[in-house]
């Protein structure tokens, strides 16, 4: 919030404008005055503060007795209306050297201002798109209101290049009445304005997108009838914009209108978008729509990938960092990190040197940015690496190097490394108090929102490598992990109950999972991995064991995975929870295990404090309590897949088999794993399987940890489907390098499985 109230003088002269406009007065840009008395005391911008005021004509172009300033005081003493005289617009901008993304900003009140909130401003900006926020004309005069939105978009798109803002994405968002005029300017671009719009510049109105966030006024107070119809009003017949909304049920007045506009917009042949609440009332108070509004906007081609952070640079060496690999350096970066978020934001700056730490805590608003050289290097102390202040983690052990919670803005950039030195002979496993684990993870960020990765290089952790929980708005590209070879347990990405994650041009090599989406209490949900490179011991990219809060809406494509030697692509639910809607595409993996491997159990693992993660059964023959997930809605597609055996000790195992095994699908007696289709999957498998192995039982195991090798060697070489329905094999191509004596595939209840060539 501080970035969002903060003074910059910079951008009141980038906001000057010096150009005459017709039929207008030359846009002025000023610092707002202020009045401020008691509960009736006056204030002519109660949320700008020191922000530019762009006016955009003169008084008297209004006229109008009733163009007087006037508020409404609210029984709490707030300025809830505002009744301005003088149509205007107040700019929160965004401080970027590139040309950003805009939206003119309308609230609601009856055709009249009514104080925004300011959540909303700091969202925008905060996702790198520069506000103009409109104040109406005159009071409850929807024509006149109308005409300002229309002058705005106009002046905002003659003045884009001097504003720094981007012509071709300049959008409208609306609230209550103020939604029901950019509904009508989204559509209506050559309705008449005020004053009247060129010919030759009608289209100078065009919004690129529109924002409606609960509209007023599309319906009668009945709810029955169209007052004009919808059609007529929005004159649909011309382009329509692309729009997203947002309505919550129980704003019983308008909730129909607009469901009623989103319909008629889809009629017209009209991108639209609504996101339906249960709750939140006309002002959606409770619904945190921002999120799926920022991923919206991103499919249209908008940036917002969010502001620069133009902030203070912190040296961490002006705060007595020695950085030689011998003095302990925690105090010294903490420091930086604690000054920057302290004054707003801005980057902690780490030059070359190797910067020996324990326990680092990242805040708010901060970059971390380490040059070429530099090296944050973590302590070989347990000692070093203290739990009392840091929240309990959920599942493992509490201990990290880089820890955040309840953070916003945190990013980690630059071409350093950060190396964990977690070697056994210095944080042995099971070292902990009553024999647990306290090795620390390298990354633990909890509650995070809007983290970015970028560059830099993570190697050799103790335990977990980069672990996030209940995080959302994630983007991690261009990352190097090096964690293979190193510990036990080196998982190279573990992300845990996020939302809005973007993975994307990293290079992994793991010990243990490369990529792995887990959900201890909450849902994995719009996850985005692609064009990553994928080394591991254990699997390419999964999803559990973990799984209580399920896996939505999942999509992988355009990787590589190699030497996975316990298997490439692994879907897992055990512990409740479901997993629905995942699409995996254009992977190529070369010399994995087993390259297919979907899990229904029952194991039922509760979460709370430092559960246990290993793969011991607290009970072999029941669940440990949650009940059984589901399954269902997978696409695997244009799959190249080439599996080996990779012996882990002189001569080949009956383990060493069962790790090169076929693609298993398996539930459990009850409940069945729906809805998969692979298509165009080409695996190639070593082969030598004996007639024995066709004999071989394979164990129910429910509440086993799911690993594809506890299955030991299969009765079938190319796929084993069992406890399963509506599974299809559409282009799946299997062969064996070498004679196998197995079965091509085997079904054990399997409904409605289908093959098609």
């Amino acid at each position: 919030m501080k970035r969002f109230l903060k003074q910059s003088a910079m951008c009141v002269v980038a906001f000057i404008c010096t150009h005459t406009l017709p039929l207008l007065a030359a846009p002025s840009t000023e610092i707002p005055a202020k009045k401020v008395g008691g509960a009736s005391g006056e204030m002519v911008d109660p949320i700008a503060g020191d922000r530019p005021v762009i006016r955009l004509w003169p008084i008297e172009q209004v006229g109008g007795v009733q163009n007087r300033l006037k508020h409404e005081v609210t029984n709490r003493g707030k300025i809830r209306y505002e009744h301005v005289k003088d149509p205007h617009l107040v700019v929160y901008p965004v401080e970027r050297n590139e040309p950003t993304p805009a939206v003119i900003y309308c609230p609601g009140g009856g055709y009249q201002h009514l104080t925004p909130k300011p959540e909303v401003i700091e969202w925008l900006n905060d996702s790198g798109i520069t506000v103009f926020m409109l104040k109406y004309t005159v009071p409850k005069d929807r024509e006149a209101a109308f005409a300002d939105m229309q002058r705005a978009m106009r002046v905002v798109r003659q003045h884009a290049k001097e504003w720094n803002v981007e012509p071709d994405q300049i959008g409208v968002l609306g609230s209550s009445a103020g939604g029901h005029l950019v509904a009508r300017l989204s559509q209506n671009y050559t309705a008449p304005a005020y004053p009247a719009i060129d010919e030759a510049d009608k289209h100078s109105c065009e919004p690129a997108f529109v924002i409606l966030n609960s509209v007023a006024y599309l319906l009668t107070k009945e709810g029955k009838t169209y007052v004009p119809p919808i059609a007529e009003e929005f004159h649909m017949e011309n382009k329509v914009a692309p729009t997203f909304m947002v309505a919550a049920k129980d704003d019983k007045t308008f909730f129909a209108g607009n469901v009623a506009y989103e319909k008629a917009l889809k009629a017209a042949g009209g991108s639209a978008t609504i996101i339906v609440s249960e709750t939140g009332g006309h002002g959606l108070k409770e619904v945190d729509w921002y999120p799926a509004c920022r991923e919206w906007l991103s499919g249209l081609g908008i940036d917002v990938s969010g502001a620069e952070n133009t902030g203070m640079v912190y040296n961490v060496q002006n705060f007595d960092a020695v950085g030689d690999g011998i003095a302990m350096d925690t105090t010294a970066l903490q420091a930086a990190v604690d000054a920057c978020t302290q004054a707003g934001g801005g980057t902690v700056w780490v030059p070359a040197g190797d910067y020996v730490i324990g326990t680092l805590w990242l805040k708010s608003n901060v970059t971390l940015s380490l040059d070429y050289g530099a090296t944050i290097m973590g302590s070989q102390v347990h000692a070093d690496y203290p739990i009392d202040n840091l929240r309990p983690s959920r599942e493992g052990n509490s201990e990290c190097l880089l820890y955040a919670e309840d953070a916003t803005n945190i990013r980690l950039e630059g071409l350093g490394t950060i190396d964990g030195r977690g070697k056994p002979e210095f944080f042995p496993k099971k070292a902990g108090p009553d024999g647990k684990d306290n090795r620390p993870r390298l990354i633990r960020f909890e509650n995070c929102t809007n983290v970015a990765f970028s560059g830099l290089t993570y190697k050799n952790p103790a335990f977990w490598g980069i672990h996030l929980v209940d995080s959302k708005d994630i983007h991690i590209s261009g990352v190097t992990l090096r964690m293979k070879n190193n510990h036990s347990n080196n998982d190279g990405f573990d992300i845990d109950g996020c939302e809005n994650v973007l993975i994307e041009n990293c290079d992994i090599e793991a010990g243990d999972d490369g990529i792995c989406l887990k959900s201890s209490k909450y849902p994995c949900r719009n996850i985005v991995v692609r064009n990553c490179k994928v080394t591991s011991h254990t699997a390419g990219f999964k999803c559990g064991t973990s799984s209580s809060g399920g896996f939505i809406d999942v999509d992988v494509s355009n990787c590589y995975f190699f030497d996975c030697a316990m298997g490439g692509i692994k879907l897992q639910i055990v512990d409740g929870g479901r997993m629905e809607n995942i699409n995996i595409s254009r992977i190529a993996m070369d010399n994995v295990g087993a390259p297919i491997f979907i899990r229904l159990g029952n194991r039922g693992r509760v979460y709370g404090e430092n559960t246990y993660t290993g793969t011991k059964l607290l009970d072999a023959n029941k669940s440990e309590g949650a009940s059984v997930g589901s399954i269902k809605g997978i696409t695997i597609s244009d799959v190249m897949a080439n599996v080996t055996i990779q012996p882990r000790g002189d001569k080949v195992t009956d383990k060493d088999i069962a790790e090169a095994g076929p693609i298993l699908i398996s539930g459990i007696p009850g409940h069945y794993i729906e809805d998969v289709l692979l298509e165009n999957i080409t695996v190639s498998y070593p082969g030598g399987g004996t007639e024995a192995y066709s004999e071989n039982e394979v164990a129910e195991d429910e509440t086993r940890y799911p690993e594809q090798r506890f299955f030991g060697i299969l009765p079938a070489w190319g796929a084993y489907v069992r406890h399963a329905e509506n599974i299809e094999f559409k282009n799946v191509k299997m062969t064996t390098r070498d004679p196998d004596a197995r079965e091509r595939i085997v079904l054990d209840d399997a409904i409605s499985f289908r093959e098609v060539e």
